[in-house]
């Protein structure tokens, strides 16, 4: 492949060097064996003439001046791929490691957005939301030995994906954590394509606060408003400024561009270019090897060709894919998956007034009397226990239906196979002997 000017800006991590490539983000990598990858920093004022493509990489608290920037870039024919994020993991742990120097200067924990572009640009995107949806829901280990589905945590099939674009028609599966959702103002002259959509049945939004604490934690939030959120969109056409009056706002924009044809692919993640979520480390006898663990490698690779190449080929469409994913079974998990956090919050809620009720008969005691259970306070265990046996068995019932349901599925399926290809296997032969008489 030809070598085409690119450039990933601005870098999460200051370990990206300048010679060497990113450690943890072989999705970086992939690209300096076929590109010429260039750093931009986030403080820059101006985007290299060389520049063709632009990466941005969870670009926090950019400037004005930088946002001039890349509108220039966009208005002279550039191609942009904007990952912002409602809320980065990467981001988070790296904040949180304080004692090790080299994950600081990141600028703190925080979303990222292109704010004033996006406004230009009729682009809605609210910082402080994130796409759930029970459909896509990724089983995560919950801290305390247990496993729970967790909806913002999305892992995307390809019944989310638009079937008919390049870019995306043929992926089995990506997994964005924590994805931001975009939304679009018709603006003159401007197409919105949504590439990935969460399923509308099943979706919602969530704060960033709740997400940040976990499923238990989401709950009260986790309610489906019939609404797919889009969360990875391509968006093409005459482009106008955002900055009529320039950056500082004193009409010195005599050499400025007002409008141009450009290309701009959104998406509502970052991490999933992390290698965290997209490749798994092997061990080898010839060394260390990667190995996708989805498609994300493979979207990105998809991007970077498209918009590297001819301006032709960016929105070519495809004649789609013939294989279809399991709907049905994807509907039956998101219904499970509501009856399990009912049955859930059901035992959170009958542990919490065992405990008020605990509490209230230890008030009740006094001296050495504190430190022996009263008949009272051990009827009240025994009858948490009771209910807490009656919950879980519930939940594993919960479980049980689900899997009785796709197995009813699937037994009905194969007998419709067999009832159907038999009947056809027959009525040919018939079809067959009744021609053969009449000749």
């Amino acid at each position: 492949m030809t070598s085409v000017p690119g450039v990933v800006a601005p870098a999460m991590n200051p370990m990206m060097g300048r010679q060497q490539g990113p450690q943890g983000w072989a999705s970086i990598n992939e690209l300096k064996k076929d590109y010429d990858v260039r750093i931009v920093e986030p403080t820059a004022e101006e985007i290299p003439a060389a520049v063709k493509t632009l990466v941005l990489l969870h670009a926090k608290n950019l400037s004005d001046k930088t946002l001039w920037a890349i509108d220039q870039f966009v208005l002279r024919g550039g191609r942009l791929v904007a990952c912002v994020d409602p809320f980065n993991v990467k981001d988070m742990l790296a904040s949180r490691d304080q004692q090790n120097p080299m994950m600081g200067g990141m600028g703190g924990e925080g979303p990222s957005t292109l704010g004033k572009l996006f406004e230009a640009w009729g682009v809605g995107y609210d910082a402080s939301r994130v796409a759930a949806d029970l459909t896509a829901a990724t089983r995560l280990n919950s801290g305390n030995g247990r496993a729970e589905e967790n909806p913002a945590f999305l892992s995307l099939k390809a019944g989310h994906m638009a079937k008919d674009d390049l870019l995306v028609g043929r992926l089995t599966q990506v997994m964005f954590p924590f994805a931001g959702a975009f939304t679009f103002t018709k603006k003159d002259g401007l197409t919105f394509e949504p590439l990935i959509t969460t399923s509308p049945d099943n979706s919602c939004l969530l704060s960033g606060h709740s997400v940040r604490y976990g499923l238990q934690a989401m709950k009260n939030e986790l309610v489906a408003d019939k609404d797919g959120r889009v969360v990875a969109a391509r968006l093409t056409g005459d482009f106008k400024t955002a900055f009529p009056k320039g950056p500082d706002g004193t009409n010195d924009v005599s050499k400025a561009l007002m409008e141009g044809k450009g290309a701009v692919l959104l998406f509502g993640d970052a991490d999933f270019l992390a290698d965290d979520f997209c490749v798994q480390v092997i061990n080898t006898p010839f060394g260390q090897m990667v190995q996708p663990m989805n498609d994300n490698l493979a979207l990105f690779a998809n991007v970077i060709e498209q918009f590297a190449g001819r301006s032709e080929l960016i929105g070519v469409r495809s004649r789609g894919v013939s294989n279809r994913p399991f709907e049905k079974v994807d509907k039956l998990e998101a219904a499970a998956l509501k009856k399990w956090q009912a049955k859930e919050s059901e035992l959170q809620g009958a542990l919490q007034e065992t405990q008020q009720r605990l509490s209230a008969l230890q008030r009740q005691k006094s001296g050495n009397d504190r430190l022996i259970l009263s008949k009272e306070q051990q009827d009240e265990i025994v009858q948490f226990r009771k209910k807490q046996a009656d919950v879980r068995r519930q939940l594993k019932n919960v479980r049980k239906e689900l899997t009785a349901d796709i197995d009813s599925l699937g037994l009905r399926l194969k007998v419709l196979n067999v009832i159907g290809v038999s009947l056809l296997v027959i009525a040919f032969g018939l079809f067959r002997g009744w021609k053969r008489r009449r000749h």
